[in-house]
Protein backbone atom coordinates (compact mmCIF):
# COMPACT_ATOMS: atom_id res chain seq x y z
CA UNK A 1 0.00 0.00 0.00
CA UNK A 2 2.99 2.76 0.78
CA UNK A 3 4.82 1.82 -2.16
CA UNK A 4 2.10 2.05 -4.38
CA UNK A 5 1.34 5.76 -2.70
CA UNK A 6 5.18 6.68 -3.27
CA UNK A 7 5.22 5.28 -6.68
CA UNK A 8 2.17 8.08 -7.29
CA UNK A 9 3.61 10.68 -5.45
CA UNK A 10 6.89 10.09 -7.76
CA UNK A 11 4.94 10.52 -10.94
CA UNK A 12 3.10 13.44 -9.32
CA UNK A 13 6.45 15.39 -8.76
CA UNK A 14 8.10 14.41 -12.05
CA UNK A 15 4.83 15.75 -13.94
CA UNK A 16 5.24 19.04 -12.21
CA UNK A 17 9.05 19.21 -12.27
CA UNK A 18 8.33 18.59 -15.99
CA UNK A 19 5.43 20.84 -16.57
CA UNK A 20 7.73 23.62 -14.55
CA UNK A 21 10.96 22.99 -17.02
CA UNK A 22 8.11 22.96 -19.95
CA UNK A 23 7.40 26.48 -18.70
CA UNK A 24 10.73 27.82 -18.01
CA UNK A 25 11.73 27.23 -21.12
CA UNK A 26 8.70 28.53 -22.88
CA UNK A 27 9.83 31.87 -20.56
CA UNK A 28 13.60 31.75 -22.05
CA UNK A 29 12.64 31.32 -25.53
CA UNK A 30 10.16 34.63 -25.61
CA UNK A 31 12.64 36.54 -23.24
CA UNK A 32 15.37 35.71 -25.81
CA UNK A 33 13.43 36.45 -28.91
CA UNK A 34 12.29 39.55 -26.67
CA UNK A 35 15.60 40.54 -26.06
CA UNK A 36 16.75 39.85 -29.58
CA UNK A 37 14.01 42.38 -30.98
CA UNK A 38 15.19 45.08 -27.87
CA UNK A 39 18.92 45.62 -29.44
CA UNK A 40 17.12 47.26 -32.79
CA UNK A 41 14.96 49.88 -29.86
CA UNK A 42 16.75 53.51 -29.92
CA UNK A 43 18.14 53.89 -26.99
CA UNK A 44 15.61 56.09 -25.32
CA UNK A 45 13.45 53.04 -25.45
CA UNK A 46 15.81 50.55 -24.09
CA UNK A 47 16.02 52.77 -20.96
CA UNK A 48 12.60 52.29 -20.42
CA UNK A 49 12.90 48.41 -20.72
CA UNK A 50 12.04 47.43 -16.45
CA UNK A 51 13.84 45.30 -14.37
CA UNK A 52 12.87 42.46 -12.94
CA UNK A 53 11.90 42.75 -9.19
CA UNK A 54 10.18 40.59 -6.22
CA UNK A 55 9.77 37.05 -5.39
CA UNK A 56 10.66 34.43 -8.55
CA UNK A 57 7.01 33.11 -8.80
CA UNK A 58 5.42 31.93 -11.67
CA UNK A 59 3.28 34.56 -12.06
CA UNK A 60 5.42 37.61 -11.37
CA UNK A 61 7.65 36.26 -14.11
CA UNK A 62 4.73 35.83 -16.71
CA UNK A 63 3.79 39.50 -15.76
CA UNK A 64 7.48 41.13 -15.86
CA UNK A 65 7.67 39.04 -19.60
CA UNK A 66 3.98 40.62 -20.97
CA UNK A 67 5.32 44.18 -19.61
CA UNK A 68 8.71 43.39 -21.50
CA UNK A 69 6.47 42.57 -24.86
CA UNK A 70 4.33 45.54 -24.36
CA UNK A 71 7.17 47.89 -24.28
CA UNK A 72 9.88 46.24 -26.83
CA UNK A 73 6.71 45.56 -29.31
CA UNK A 74 4.71 48.97 -29.17
CA UNK A 75 6.68 50.98 -27.50
CA UNK A 76 5.29 54.21 -28.95
CA UNK A 77 1.61 52.61 -27.44
CA UNK A 78 3.59 51.95 -24.06
CA UNK A 79 4.81 54.82 -24.18
CA UNK A 80 1.47 56.95 -24.90
CA UNK A 81 -0.14 54.53 -22.37
CA UNK A 82 2.54 55.52 -19.36
CA UNK A 83 2.33 59.06 -20.06
CA UNK A 84 -1.73 58.85 -19.46
CA UNK A 85 -0.95 57.19 -16.43
CA UNK A 86 1.28 60.27 -15.48
CA UNK A 87 -1.61 62.26 -15.41
CA UNK A 88 -4.13 60.15 -13.62
CA UNK A 89 -5.70 58.08 -16.43
CA UNK A 90 -5.99 54.87 -15.30
CA UNK A 91 -5.50 51.51 -16.95
CA UNK A 92 -9.24 50.65 -17.40
CA UNK A 93 -9.74 53.77 -18.99
CA UNK A 94 -6.90 53.66 -21.52
CA UNK A 95 -7.77 50.55 -22.72
CA UNK A 96 -10.99 52.18 -24.17
CA UNK A 97 -8.63 53.93 -26.25
CA UNK A 98 -7.56 52.92 -30.05
CA UNK A 99 -3.86 50.98 -30.67
CA UNK A 100 -3.63 53.60 -33.83
CA UNK A 101 -4.32 56.52 -31.54
CA UNK A 102 -2.03 55.58 -28.64
CA UNK A 103 0.94 55.08 -31.63
CA UNK A 104 1.10 59.09 -31.63
CA UNK A 105 3.42 58.93 -28.39
CA UNK A 106 4.48 62.95 -29.39
CA UNK A 107 0.45 63.81 -29.85
CA UNK A 108 -0.24 62.09 -26.46
CA UNK A 109 3.24 63.60 -24.83
CA UNK A 110 2.17 67.54 -25.95
CA UNK A 111 -1.84 66.63 -24.94
CA UNK A 112 -0.24 65.50 -21.43
CA UNK A 113 1.64 68.39 -21.07
CA UNK A 114 -0.83 70.71 -22.03
CA UNK A 115 -3.14 69.23 -18.90
CA UNK A 116 0.20 69.25 -16.56
CA UNK A 117 0.18 72.93 -17.43
CA UNK A 118 -3.13 74.05 -16.64
CA UNK A 119 -2.77 72.10 -13.27
CA UNK A 120 0.02 74.07 -12.32
CA UNK A 121 -1.72 77.06 -12.74
CA UNK A 122 -5.08 76.01 -11.44
CA UNK A 123 -4.38 73.34 -8.79
CA UNK A 124 -7.93 71.69 -7.93
CA UNK A 125 -9.71 73.50 -10.87
CA UNK A 126 -9.07 71.24 -13.59
CA UNK A 127 -9.18 67.78 -12.17
CA UNK A 128 -12.97 67.22 -13.75
CA UNK A 129 -10.90 66.54 -16.99
CA UNK A 130 -9.73 63.39 -15.63
CA UNK A 131 -11.89 62.64 -12.94
CA UNK A 132 -15.09 63.07 -15.37
CA UNK A 133 -13.58 61.05 -17.87
CA UNK A 134 -13.45 64.34 -20.23
CA UNK A 135 -10.42 63.98 -21.69
CA UNK A 136 -10.32 60.36 -22.00
CA UNK A 137 -13.54 60.58 -24.06
CA UNK A 138 -12.53 63.46 -26.40
CA UNK A 139 -8.99 61.56 -26.77
CA UNK A 140 -11.16 58.54 -27.75
CA UNK A 141 -13.31 60.44 -30.04
CA UNK A 142 -11.30 63.17 -31.67
CA UNK A 143 -7.48 62.11 -31.11
CA UNK A 144 -4.70 63.63 -29.25
CA UNK A 145 -4.15 67.00 -31.17
CA UNK A 146 -8.09 67.79 -31.47
CA UNK A 147 -8.43 67.28 -27.57
CA UNK A 148 -5.36 69.59 -26.57
CA UNK A 149 -7.52 72.11 -28.46
CA UNK A 150 -10.30 71.66 -26.10
CA UNK A 151 -8.13 71.72 -23.29
CA UNK A 152 -6.19 75.16 -24.24
CA UNK A 153 -7.27 78.34 -22.51
CA UNK A 154 -7.29 81.22 -24.86
CA UNK A 155 -7.60 83.58 -22.16
CA UNK A 156 -5.51 82.67 -18.90
CA UNK A 157 -6.10 86.18 -16.95
CA UNK A 158 -10.13 84.97 -17.34
CA UNK A 159 -9.65 82.32 -15.53
CA UNK A 160 -7.00 83.46 -13.20
CA UNK A 161 -9.92 86.31 -12.21
CA UNK A 162 -12.34 84.34 -11.66
CA UNK A 163 -10.58 81.89 -9.25
CA UNK A 164 -9.54 84.70 -7.20
CA UNK A 165 -13.03 85.90 -6.87
CA UNK A 166 -13.45 87.31 -3.12
CA UNK A 167 -16.87 86.43 -2.09
CA UNK A 168 -17.62 83.14 -3.45
CA UNK A 169 -17.03 80.16 -1.44
CA UNK A 170 -14.01 77.18 -3.08
CA UNK A 171 -16.25 74.88 -3.77
CA UNK A 172 -18.34 77.00 -5.52
CA UNK A 173 -15.54 78.85 -7.77
CA UNK A 174 -14.64 75.39 -8.70
CA UNK A 175 -17.93 74.17 -9.82
CA UNK A 176 -18.24 77.77 -11.93
CA UNK A 177 -14.72 77.23 -13.39
CA UNK A 178 -15.92 73.74 -14.74
CA UNK A 179 -18.94 75.33 -16.38
CA UNK A 180 -17.05 78.41 -18.46
CA UNK A 181 -14.58 75.82 -19.22
CA UNK A 182 -16.97 73.55 -20.81
CA UNK A 183 -18.95 77.31 -22.32
CA UNK A 184 -21.75 75.95 -20.12
CA UNK A 185 -21.74 79.67 -18.16
CA UNK A 186 -20.01 82.58 -18.90
CA UNK A 187 -17.22 84.49 -17.41
CA UNK A 188 -19.33 87.72 -16.61
CA UNK A 189 -22.18 86.06 -15.16
CA UNK A 190 -19.98 84.71 -12.21
CA UNK A 191 -18.52 87.91 -11.68
CA UNK A 192 -21.85 89.50 -11.68
CA UNK A 193 -22.97 87.01 -9.19
CA UNK A 194 -19.61 87.72 -6.91
CA UNK A 195 -20.26 91.53 -7.41
CA UNK A 196 -24.01 91.10 -6.14
CA UNK A 197 -23.04 89.08 -3.00
CA UNK A 198 -20.61 91.50 -1.94
CA UNK A 199 -22.92 94.08 -2.47
CA UNK A 200 -25.81 91.78 -0.45
CA UNK A 201 -22.97 91.41 2.10
CA UNK A 202 -22.47 95.20 2.40
CA UNK A 203 -26.39 95.64 3.21
CA UNK A 204 -26.09 93.09 5.99
CA UNK A 205 -27.37 90.28 4.03
CA UNK A 206 -26.68 86.39 5.16
CA UNK A 207 -25.75 84.68 1.91
CA UNK A 208 -26.00 80.93 2.01
CA UNK A 209 -24.80 79.27 -0.90
CA UNK A 210 -27.53 76.55 -2.25
CA UNK A 211 -27.46 73.57 -3.73
CA UNK A 212 -29.61 75.08 -6.57
CA UNK A 213 -27.03 76.92 -8.12
CA UNK A 214 -29.85 78.79 -10.91
CA UNK A 215 -31.81 80.00 -8.33
CA UNK A 216 -29.26 81.32 -6.18
CA UNK A 217 -28.23 83.70 -8.63
CA UNK A 218 -31.75 84.93 -9.31
CA UNK A 219 -32.52 85.77 -5.70
CA UNK A 220 -29.07 87.41 -5.61
CA UNK A 221 -29.88 89.40 -9.00
CA UNK A 222 -33.01 90.07 -8.45
CA UNK A 223 -32.26 91.37 -4.74
CA UNK A 224 -29.88 93.51 -5.66
CA UNK A 225 -31.73 95.07 -8.72
CA UNK A 226 -34.68 95.93 -6.30
CA UNK A 227 -32.37 97.34 -4.09
CA UNK A 228 -31.07 99.42 -7.00
CA UNK A 229 -34.51 100.42 -7.80
CA UNK A 230 -35.14 101.99 -4.36
CA UNK A 231 -32.04 103.73 -4.64
CA UNK A 232 -31.92 105.11 -7.72
CA UNK A 233 -35.85 105.44 -8.98
CA UNK A 234 -37.06 106.47 -5.09
CA UNK A 235 -34.29 107.96 -4.06
CA UNK A 236 -33.71 105.66 -0.67
CA UNK A 237 -30.38 105.91 0.85
CA UNK A 238 -27.94 102.85 0.83
CA UNK A 239 -28.21 103.15 4.64
CA UNK A 240 -32.23 103.05 4.44
CA UNK A 241 -32.19 100.21 2.33
CA UNK A 242 -29.64 98.08 4.38
CA UNK A 243 -31.87 98.72 7.48
CA UNK A 244 -34.58 97.20 6.24
CA UNK A 245 -32.87 93.56 4.89
CA UNK A 246 -30.16 93.92 7.92
CA UNK A 247 -30.00 90.29 9.02
CA UNK A 248 -32.01 88.96 6.32
CA UNK A 249 -31.69 85.57 3.99
CA UNK A 250 -31.13 86.16 0.59
CA UNK A 251 -35.37 85.18 -0.39
CA UNK A 252 -36.42 87.14 2.63
CA UNK A 253 -34.58 90.08 1.43
CA UNK A 254 -35.57 89.77 -1.90
CA UNK A 255 -38.98 89.32 -0.82
CA UNK A 256 -38.76 92.38 1.39
CA UNK A 257 -37.87 94.62 -1.00
CA UNK A 258 -40.66 94.10 -3.21
CA UNK A 259 -43.28 95.14 -0.36
CA UNK A 260 -40.66 98.12 -0.19
CA UNK A 261 -40.80 99.20 -3.68
CA UNK A 262 -44.61 99.17 -3.84
CA UNK A 263 -44.80 101.13 -0.58
CA UNK A 264 -42.74 103.78 -2.13
CA UNK A 265 -44.77 103.56 -5.35
CA UNK A 266 -47.68 104.68 -3.49
CA UNK A 267 -46.11 106.91 -1.45
CA UNK A 268 -44.89 108.97 -3.89
CA UNK A 269 -47.96 109.24 -5.38
CA UNK A 270 -49.49 110.33 -2.25
CA UNK A 271 -47.15 113.23 -1.55
CA UNK A 272 -46.87 114.35 -5.54
CA UNK A 273 -50.54 114.53 -5.07
CA UNK A 274 -50.02 117.28 -2.11
CA UNK A 275 -47.22 118.59 -3.55
CA UNK A 276 -49.72 119.57 -6.49
CA UNK A 277 -51.99 120.93 -4.25
CA UNK A 278 -49.60 122.84 -2.14
CA UNK A 279 -48.25 124.50 -4.96
CA UNK A 280 -51.62 125.98 -6.54
CA UNK A 281 -53.03 126.84 -2.93
CA UNK A 282 -49.50 128.78 -3.20
CA UNK A 283 -49.66 129.64 -6.18
CA UNK A 284 -46.24 128.40 -7.34
CA UNK A 285 -44.87 126.14 -9.74
CA UNK A 286 -44.73 122.31 -9.45
CA UNK A 287 -41.25 121.17 -9.43
CA UNK A 288 -40.61 117.86 -11.23
CA UNK A 289 -39.37 115.57 -8.13
CA UNK A 290 -39.89 111.83 -8.42
CA UNK A 291 -37.78 110.54 -5.12
CA UNK A 292 -39.68 110.07 -2.17
CA UNK A 293 -37.40 111.52 0.47
CA UNK A 294 -37.20 114.44 -1.50
CA UNK A 295 -41.02 114.83 -1.98
CA UNK A 296 -41.04 114.65 1.90
CA UNK A 297 -38.98 117.12 2.54
CA UNK A 298 -40.31 119.56 -0.31
CA UNK A 299 -44.04 118.80 1.19
CA UNK A 300 -43.10 119.46 4.32
CA UNK A 301 -41.87 123.11 3.43
CA UNK A 302 -44.36 123.80 1.34
CA UNK A 303 -46.62 122.91 4.19
CA UNK A 304 -44.49 125.26 7.02
CA UNK A 305 -44.78 127.98 4.15
CA UNK A 306 -48.64 127.57 3.85
CA UNK A 307 -48.79 127.94 7.85
CA UNK A 308 -46.87 131.13 8.00
CA UNK A 309 -49.26 132.33 5.34
CA UNK A 310 -52.67 131.13 6.73
CA UNK A 311 -51.53 131.84 10.69
CA UNK A 312 -52.97 129.44 13.38
CA UNK A 313 -56.33 130.02 12.86
CA UNK A 314 -56.32 129.33 9.10
CA UNK A 315 -54.20 125.97 10.17
CA UNK A 316 -56.71 124.82 12.41
CA UNK A 317 -59.66 125.69 10.03
CA UNK A 318 -57.49 123.84 6.63
CA UNK A 319 -57.45 120.65 8.99
CA UNK A 320 -60.74 120.72 9.77
CA UNK A 321 -62.02 120.74 6.17
CA UNK A 322 -59.02 117.91 5.15
CA UNK A 323 -60.64 115.62 7.82
CA UNK A 324 -57.28 116.06 10.09
CA UNK A 325 -59.46 117.55 12.99
CA UNK A 326 -63.23 117.08 13.99
CA UNK A 327 -62.67 120.45 15.53
CA UNK A 328 -63.54 124.19 14.04
CA UNK A 329 -61.15 127.29 15.36
CA UNK A 330 -62.63 129.29 18.11
CA UNK A 331 -63.19 133.34 18.42
CA UNK A 332 -62.93 133.12 14.59
CA UNK A 333 -64.08 137.10 13.27
CA UNK A 334 -66.83 136.53 10.15
CA UNK A 335 -63.71 138.39 8.17
CA UNK A 336 -60.66 136.24 9.39
CA UNK A 337 -62.74 132.90 8.49
CA UNK A 338 -63.88 134.56 5.14
CA UNK A 339 -59.96 135.48 4.09
CA UNK A 340 -58.66 132.07 5.26
CA UNK A 341 -61.63 130.50 3.20
CA UNK A 342 -60.81 132.55 0.26
CA UNK A 343 -56.77 131.20 1.01
CA UNK A 344 -58.19 127.73 0.26
CA UNK A 345 -60.70 128.29 -1.73
CA UNK A 346 -58.29 126.61 -5.21
CA UNK A 347 -57.28 123.77 -2.72
CA UNK A 348 -61.22 122.74 -2.21
CA UNK A 349 -61.93 123.07 -5.58
CA UNK A 350 -59.07 120.63 -6.28
CA UNK A 351 -60.13 117.91 -3.89
CA UNK A 352 -64.09 118.54 -5.71
CA UNK A 353 -62.54 118.17 -8.70
CA UNK A 354 -60.58 114.79 -8.76
CA UNK A 355 -63.45 113.31 -6.54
Amino acid sequence: MSTDNSGQSREALEDRLIAGYSRTSDFLSKTKDLLDEAENLPIEHKKRLPEFTGQWSENNVESHINELERIIREPKVAQSEDRLKEIGVTEEKIDTIKRDILQNYSDIDALASEYEQLKDEFSGYVEFLIEEDILVNQLREEGPVQTRHHIEIDNEAKYQNLTSLDNLPRDLKETFFREVFLDERSIDEVQDLDRWVNTLKGHGVQVAFSDDISQFIENCETTVSRARTLCNEYGYSNSKVGEWIDGLKVSKAKDELSTRIDQAEKERERLQRELEEYCELMGREVPDISEVPELEEEVSNLYEDLLDKIGANGERLLEFLLGKSDELPEDQETGDLLDTLEQIRPLLQRRLERE
